[in-house]
């Protein structure tokens, strides 16, 4: 019984922890710097790329991934620009060769195939799981081998008959 209390107790302690609200990434685009809501690095992990160990220390339930990226849209390209500590009290910065010896900034995000999520205007509604709070508007933009293929914008303030999300 006892065993099945721990059991139950690290369930509810580890789902609860990954349903906070997440740091965003930031996207330098268009002369601005926004909040994307996507983690393009995570992709590029796998077991012949691990995740440095450097990112699981200072670890809070707001950032698990244990980084914040900053990157660039720049000549129809996704490029990782820094990468930083997002839960230390003083963050310091991570050489991006601590994941590959090769990398120099910037770094062309060629492993990288799928779609950002960038919120812009103002908060409209909170919530405190991951990045499913909701923004004015939201410009999804598609990635293809590092390489923009296309974007859309949705209007979030548009009654949900006019918009183009659904």
């Amino acid at each position: 019984m006892r065993a099945l209390l721990i059991t139950v107790s690290i369930l509810l302690f580890a789902s609860s922890a990954f349903a906070t609200a997440q740091f965003s990434e930031l996207l330098e685009y268009r002369e601005t710097t926004e909040k994307m809501f996507s983690v393009p690095l995570e992709s590029y992990f796998s077991p012949e790329n691990p995740k440095p160990e450097a990112f699981t220390k200072n670890l809070c339930t707001a950032c698990w991934r244990g980084y914040i990226g900053t990157w660039r849209i720049e000549n129809g390209y996704l490029y990782l620009i820094s990468l930083h500590e997002c839960c230390a009290q003083n963050p310091k910065g991570f050489p991006l060769e601590q994941i590959n010896p090769e990398w120099n900034t910037p770094v062309k995000a060629t492993w990288y195939t799928g779609t950002l999520r960038v919120v812009q205007g103002r908060l409209m509604e909170y919530s405190h799981m991951g990045f499913r709070s909701k923004y004015e508007r939201d410009l999804f933009i598609q990635i293809e081998g590092g390489k923009v293929v296309g974007e859309k914008v949705v209007d979030n303030t548009a009654p949900k008959s006019k918009r183009n999300d659904k």
